[in-house]
């Protein structure tokens, strides 16, 4: 089986890497190619992270050899779940991303990849990842949930180490699109809280293919669920400046937030420009719900935000 390859990319600083990473291309040395990971060689997140999954989700290595990168800071980091009060999955120090596969019993080629919130400091990999994962299978959507670099490098932009992974991830199942049974022009992502921002990254340094042998990471469409950081400050409405113009097309992107979270003026300042640039976007707010609670049903009335989420991929697939 051919896999795609994807280039190892040294870090410079936070201007290079989010311009490096548009168009970079694919190699075919067998010592770049990400790999599955056996349980002995899964961290510790990725063992029980997996095991949420019955059967065990397939895990993906991001990156080559051992998964860490030479250029980053926290490369000795050793991984961390700590407990928690409330019994959720919660996934600090990575130094080695990866990817969860998670397959649908009724796949339709529509893919997203599912970025987990935690302030760039750490993963709500149970609530904002593997829950969110078979939600999005019952769908008929093939899920990948990434578990990508945290905390923020000393030195760094915030989302610098995770863009360099979430661009990895989509040009990875983009480029291996027919292995995992989903179509190279429907592959989405979803992100929560930072993973919000960091999903709104992706369509703002995604890129596009220059050459045939190049692989766009640039997602067909994306969900932003309460999402933060998309304004310089909580209380104003100007724009994040990392948040660079597009040259190319909108993808589609949806927004659900509650009034209440600390982070909605965000939502409303990102969904206002799409407007004023023709955009595909929609916006939906809740009165009271607050943040950070994934599929959970209290926060109501923001609990409902699956409702018109689920409405709208499917109006999605329809105009496919």
């Amino acid at each position: 089986m051919r896999l795609f390859r994807l280039p190892r990319v040294s870090v410079i600083s936070a201007v290079i890497v989010l311009s490096s990473f548009v168009g970079s291309s694919c190699i075919s040395n067998a010592d770049d190619s990400p790999r599955v990971l056996s349980a002995e060689q899964m961290s510790s997140g990725d063992r029980v992270l997996s095991k949420l999954r019955t059967p065990a989700a397939t895990v993906w290595s991001l990156w080559p050899d051992s998964g860490r990168r030479e250029s980053d800071p926290g490369k000795e980091l050793t991984e961390d779940v700590p407990q928690s009060r409330d019994g959720l999955v919660r996934i600090k120090s990575v130094a080695q991303p990866t990817l969860h596969l998670w397959r649908s019993k009724t796949p339709d080629g529509r893919a997203v990849i599912v970025f987990p919130g935690g302030g760039y400091n750490g993963l709500a990999a149970q609530h904002e990842g593997t829950e969110i994962a078979e939600w999005l299978n019952r769908q008929g959507i093939t899920a990948f949930v990434c578990k990508y670099r945290v905390p923020r490098r000393e030195g760094l932009a915030k989302h610098q180490v995770a863009l360099e992974d979430a661009q990895q991830a989509i040009r990875f199942v983009r480029g291996n699109a027919k292995m995992f049974g989903i179509r190279a022009d429907q592959i989405g992502v979803m992100g929560f809280s930072a993973g919000g921002h960091l999903s709104a990254m992706c369509i703002h340094h995604g890129g596009a293919a220059n050459r045939s042998d190049e692989v766009s990471a640039r997602p067909d469409f994306a969900l932003l669920i309460y999402p933060a950081y998309l304004t310089t400050e909580r209380d104003n409405l100007d724009g994040a400046p990392e948040l660079i113009p597009l040259k190319s097309k909108w993808p589609p992107v949806f927004v659900t937030v509650a009034v209440d979270d600390p982070f909605a003026l965000g939502s409303i300042s990102y969904t206002l420009r799409l407007r004023r640039e023709k955009a595909s976007v929609e916006l939906h707010m809740y009165e009271r719900g607050g943040h950070g609670k994934g599929l959970q049903e209290r926060g109501y009335p923001f609990s409902q935000w699956t409702t018109p989420a689920e409405r709208w991929l499917r109006d999605l697939a329809a105009r496919k």
